[in-house]
């Protein structure tokens, strides 16, 4: 029983007092479902939330995914191979052109072409992957979403439906499920039980990837450029590729920014995109 605790603590990242709080007089193998099992989703959550957020957010986030049903995603497998044999050929491009050259495969191979839109909600009910939603207290609001799988439970992406979180605009909730689709293509691996947190505690280097495919998958930097070139403003193409392909403003913004060929336009062009994302960001967090 020993180990068992040890095993538990470890998984958990949390104190005695912590589980304790959590676990509520419950016995630990049984509320982790733990029994058998180095790993479980339910510590995988707690894992990635600990220091970050309360018990009370911690326990609903658990509860949540205790109550998903493991699901057969044998499309979204299919597609995880092929993405990772493509990511094999070039280990070291760094995160974001890592994410930028995945949202490109994914709306290849799922035949999108560059200037339509897509749609995450979507594809995630085709693949099998379930969504579930959840309206976390205010302190919470820096949580997006939980995207959790393993042998008992998932794939599944708990959303914060809070009216003051990100996900309670449709810009923002697309955003955040094209980020979890990053994740489950091609951070599902080895079969142990798993949990990202979008707000939590996931390496950088897979948020930094999962930040730029989402954006791209979204809306491809390549649309972008041609409603630039076909005359518009800066400031009119934000607002055309944001209509179209239903992003933010800020989406939007950033992708221009980060265009390939930002430094041969003109410099007036330069600094007009600079000024409307600094001008975007800053309304935004007033």
């Amino acid at each position: 029983m020993v180990l068992e605790e040890k095993k538990i603590a470890i998984n958990s990242g949390l104190d005695v007092e912590a589980r304790a709080e959590l676990e509520g007089g419950q016995d630990p193998l049984a509320y982790w479902e733990a029994e058998g099992r180095y790993d479980s989703e339910l510590l995988a959550v707690a894992r990635m939330t600990s220091v970050v957020y309360s018990s009370a957010v911690q326990a609903t986030l658990i509860q949540t995914v205790r109550n998903a049903s493991v699901h057969d995603t044998a499309v979204l497998d299919a597609l995880s191979m092929k993405v990772k044999e493509a990511l094999v050929s070039e280990p070291d491009l760094p995160p974001y052109e890592q994410g930028y050259r995945l949202a490109t495969w994914l709306r290849e191979a799922l035949g999108v072409v560059r200037h339509a839109p897509v749609d995450p909600e979507t594809l995630l009910h085709g693949w099998n992957v379930e969504i579930r939603e959840i309206e976390l207290p205010t302190e919470a609001d820096t949580l997006d979403a939980v995207a959790a799988w393993g042998e008992m439970h998932g794939p599944v992406v708990v959303l914060n439906t809070s009216t003051t979180s990100r996900n309670a605009h449709g810009f923002g909730r697309r955003a955040t499920l094209a980020h979890e689709i990053c994740h489950l293509l091609v951070d599902r691996e080895g079969g142990l039980p798993m949990a990202e947190v979008l707000g939590g505690m996931t390496p950088s280097i897979l948020e930094k990837r999962a930040r730029a495919f989402a954006a791209e998958f979204l809306l491809p930097q390549a649309a972008a450029i041609e409603v630039l070139k076909a005359g518009s403003s800066v400031r009119e193409t934000i607002g055309v590729v944001s209509d179209r392909f239903r992003v933010s403003r800020e989406v939007a913004a950033w992708q221009i920014q980060n265009l390939p060929d930002l430094l041969s336009m003109p410099k007036s062009d330069q600094d007009e995109i600079a000024r409307i994302v600094r001008d975007l960001f800053i309304r935004k967090e007033s």
